[in-house]
């Protein structure tokens, strides 16, 4: 009937939104790894050299890093290495970072 139909189309369009959710959850982990592994990596590197990498990345990626660098500070109790970074950084593109992060409180 019309009414089996209409359920059934019903079903399927939850069913399609839940993996699409699920999809989105599992990017949104990923990339969330992958900063964190990031992070970790610069953070155990000189700082000349890991500022060097953060000023080849895109803003957003670089405000997402410098992010979860406080992050797992902030977790272990240690002091963040991000205002250093930032004081080793050019000025214009330290400024612009610290206002994007500033207007921006959280990536999507």
């Amino acid at each position: 009937s019309a009414r089996e139909q209409e359920l059934n189309d019903k079903d399927k369009k939850i069913q399609e939104q839940q993996i699409s959710l699920n999809n989105q959850l599992k990017e949104y982990e990923n990339r969330r790894a992958n900063i964190e592994q990031n992070a970790r990596y610069l953070t155990g590197m000189p700082p000349k050299e890991a500022v060097n990498i953060l000023l080849s990345m895109d803003d957003q990626l670089v405000i997402d890093i410098l992010r979860m660098v406080d992050e797992l500070a902030s977790r272990s109790g240690e002091a963040s290495i991000v205002s250093f970074w930032m004081s080793l950084m050019p000025a214009e593109r330290s400024a612009a970072i610290q206002r994007k992060m500033a207007i921006k409180p959280e990536t999507e």
